[in-house]
């Protein structure tokens, strides 16, 4: 007989919704679309949205054909429902996160455990690169939510032998594919085929046998191969662009141009951790495997540890990386979590919560050291109100995790999963502010702004970087002329067209020596346009963060 006494761990339906709502929702339109991608991407939305080529993307008029356009669709009919704003082009990732969390519910009602997925839905609704990635415009939380339909519906549609089902998760790998390209077959394959393997290769065998039916692929050819057939016929390039130099090449760490970060096989391990908080501390909970509740499904829990540790591989062994690619595997890392600690409530452990708890607080009170406390033991905040803020934050920080220490030791345990999940809320506020306070340095909205007011008859020219200031185009509503072009989004563009209409070097321009001009140059910049011929027509008028604007005298 165990020495523990078993917990119902009941969690109401309206707090993991609560919580999620409010981290995802607030704040939308409170800082502009972040330069770069966001930026990119939601004015290639834009430009598709008001008539380009509905096959091939189009980024200030040139062909950008990295991506498939799943993501590029569904921003664009947001801005003709809502409007082109901020919230309209993050609401697509939103709805996608949202979406994503209710298959992870789903996927747990099903196999009879509806409370663990709604832990598994507040422990993932309230991490944080979770929270981040869906708050921003980019392919990542749109894959991971058509990903994991398609993952936890086979998963499901073998264990029920469920057709139906099974074609549902055949159309969900298709639009991942039509998100993301190849790497959802591969990622698919990579979690799946060792989790049959590992039960001998008839297992194998019967589940390819599964897979293959012939209305699930007839639908998932219907879906995903139209776009990449016209896509192919419609541009010579496309096909060597997308199929090899998108997908081989960066893989192998060849990809021309060579704009992506490469790191060790270690570079995802800590920033995962960090995507994962403040749940990464449940981790190590998992290395708690006494006293167990005795209804461990064994092949439920090799598939999850498959679910994340295969995109693990995968990713570590790619030379192109990015913090973000691992937000693909958070709904799996969620579960695993959530599976644990309804397993150590229900044989009467829970207080072993108490342990990551105790971790968050040590470390809550690391970074309240590091905020510098004086020998006087007093906060030196006079002209400081980032300080004071930061001091807040920690404080709000401190007090939530020693609340949930304290909760978890007095077997509290629903309340310590709260306080837990409530540590992100200080976090995000904080960022939030950041955001917004440091807009110039992040976004060209105050810059767009300023061309407006200052010379509403421009024409408006980025010198050489045109992605550190890519939402500029989004919020003049016009394409830039990009002057002695250094960018690598548009690098295909500028190669097979230099001559091309939307580039021109400074030269060029300062030979024509007419019309009233708006040059955005970079601060890095600064010093290599001073000795371009165009310096010699224009002053600078203004400086905002990262940029300064010179207009023609």
């Amino acid at each position: 007989m165990s020495p523990y006494r078993s917990e119902s761990l009941t969690i109401p339906f309206w707090l993991p919704l609560l919580l999620v709502a409010a981290y995802l929702a607030l704040g939308l339109s409170s800082y502009g679309l972040l330069d770069n991608n966001e930026g990119l991407y939601a004015e290639i939305a834009r430009e598709m949205g008001r008539g380009a080529s509905l096959v091939i993307p189009h980024l200030i008029g040139e062909p950008y054909l990295e991506k498939p356009p799943l993501l590029y669709y569904l921003v664009a009919a947001a801005f003709r429902l809502f409007g082109e704003t901020e919230a309209a082009a993050r609401a697509v990732p939103l709805l996608a996160s949202l979406a994503c969390l209710w298959s992870v519910h789903g996927f747990c009602a099903r196999l009879g455990r509806p409370q663990t997925g709604r832990l598994a839905v507040l422990i993932l609704g309230s991490s944080l690169g979770y929270v981040l990635m869906s708050r921003v415009v980019m392919f990542d939380m749109l894959f991971t939510a058509f990903f994991n339909f398609a993952l936890l519906g086979f998963f499901l549609a073998w264990r029920e032998s469920n057709r139906w089902l099974l074609r549902l998760s055949h159309a969900c790998l298709a639009l991942a594919l039509l998100t993301k390209g190849f790497l959802a077959l591969i990622l698919f394959g990579l979690i799946l085929v060792p989790c049959f393997l590992v039960r001998g290769r008839r297992s194998l065998w019967q589940a390819l046998r599964f897979f293959a039916d012939p209305l699930g692929l007839a639908l998932f050819l219907a879906l995903a191969l139209p776009w990449h057939v016209i896509a192919s016929l419609e541009h010579p390039r496309f096909a060597w662009f997308y199929f090899i130099n998108e997908h081989v090449l960066r893989f192998l760490g060849k990809r021309i141009p060579q704009d992506y970060y490469s790191g060790s096989v270690a570079y995802y391990l800590p920033r995962l951790l960090v995507f994962l908080f403040p749940w990464a501390f449940h981790l190590a909970l998992t290395l708690f495997r006494r006293g167990g509740s005795g209804d461990t499904d064994k092949e439920l829990a090799g598939f999850l540890w498959a679910a994340w540790l295969a995109p693990l591989l995968f990713f570590s062994l790619s030379s192109a990386k990015a913090n973000y690619y691992m937000v693909v595997a958070m709904p799996a890392l969620a579960l695993i979590i959530a599976w644990r600690i309804q397993e150590l409530a229900g044989a009467g452990r829970a207080r072993l919560l108490a342990w990551p708890s105790g971790l968050i607080l040590g470390f809550s009170l690391i970074l309240l050291t590091a905020l510098g406390i004086k020998s006087r033991g007093t906060f030196d905040l006079a002209g400081q109100p980032d300080a004071a803020l930061r001091v807040a934050v920690v404080a709000a920080f401190l007090a939530l995790a020693w609340a949930g220490f304290w909760l978890a030791l007095k077997r509290q345990t629903l309340l310590a999963l709260v306080a837990t999940a409530l540590l992100l809320a200080p976090i995000e506020g904080y960022l939030l502010h950041g955001l917004a306070a440091r807009e110039a340095e992040i976004s060209a909205r105050p810059l767009a702004r300023a061309i407006t007011e200052r010379c509403p008859g421009c024409r408006v020219m980025i010198y050489r970087d045109f992605e550190a200031i890519s939402s500029l185009a989004f919020y003049l509503e016009k394409p830039p002329l990009i002057l002695d072009s250094a960018s690598n989004d548009l690098w295909f563009a500028w190669h097979e067209k230099p001559d091309d209409p939307a580039f021109a070097t400074s030269a060029a321009v300062a030979a024509q020596g007419n019309g009233k001009l708006a040059v955005v140059v970079l601060r890095e910049r600064l010093q290599e346009f001073a000795a371009s011929p165009l310096s010699a027509l224009t002053r600078p008028a203004l400086t905002l963060g990262k940029t300064t604007l010179f207009l023609s005298q």
